[in-house]
């Protein structure tokens, strides 16, 4: 228990729709929960997302950055795709097969994403792929936790961002969960590393969150 409110964005969903509508969608819900929209006071934001919504909340902390708006006052990520460039890592070669991600699938969901006119182009575009963000905008991120499966093949992109945030002077705490596969909160009947970071990752919320509601306006 968080004792936080939770806002859940349904963002439009590819293939339907491509980079960069569903991180259009997540950063016009950030600002309209940041503005009191919702009728409660944030005092603190976190934002929290799994696989490729990883890359869309770093996507959103990276706008508001450059947009001089309230940067998020934390980042829960678990085992998030930071970058969606066409290339083969240690952990991407060595768990080429996972179950969840196999290398097949990785490529299908890039293609599904990235819009074909220029699919590598976009891929190191840095709100795609935040792994590739310059240092100055990576030094005004907010403390970022971070969790990853040990057989995850993008278990080296997570290691670099905690890496790259850290030498930018940033707060970062990066956990792995050596038997974890990608996405390992889904496996929570069966998995204990799944009930584990799930467990985990309440923590570092609860750290986070606190909220006031805003008192509604009186009649005169």
């Amino acid at each position: 228990d968080t004792r936080a409110l939770f806002v859940y964005i349904d963002y439009s969903l590819s293939p339907g729709a491509k980079y960069p509508q569903p991180l259009d969608d997540c950063y016009a819900v950030y600002r309209y929960v940041n503005q009191g929209r919702l009728g409660v006071k944030p005092t603190s934001i976190v934002l929290v997302a799994e696989s490729n919504g990883g890359a869309l909340a770093a996507g959103v902390c990276m706008r508001a950055i450059e947009h001089g708006i309230r940067v998020p006052d934390g980042l829960v990520l678990g085992y998030p795709v930071l970058s969606l460039e066409d290339s083969l890592t240690p952990s991407r070669v060595l768990f080429m097969m996972d179950p969840v991600v196999p290398m097949n699938l990785i490529r299908q969901c890039r293609s599904a994403y990235l819009p074909k006119s220029q699919t590598d182009g976009y891929s190191r575009d840095p709100y795609a792929s935040p792994l590739l963000a310059p240092s100055s905008i990576l030094a005004k991120f907010p403390p970022t936790d971070i969790m990853v499966g040990g057989f995850d093949p993008f278990l080296d992109d997570s290691i670099h961002f905690a890496q790259r945030l850290t030498a930018a002077g940033v707060r970062c705490r990066l956990r792995r969960f050596k038997r974890a596969p990608h996405a390992f909160w889904c496996f929570q009947p069966t998995l204990s590393e799944a009930r584990e970071g799930i467990s985990l990752a309440g923590e570092w919320i609860q750290s986070y969150f606190l909220w006031e509601p805003i008192e509604p306006h009186r009649r005169a």
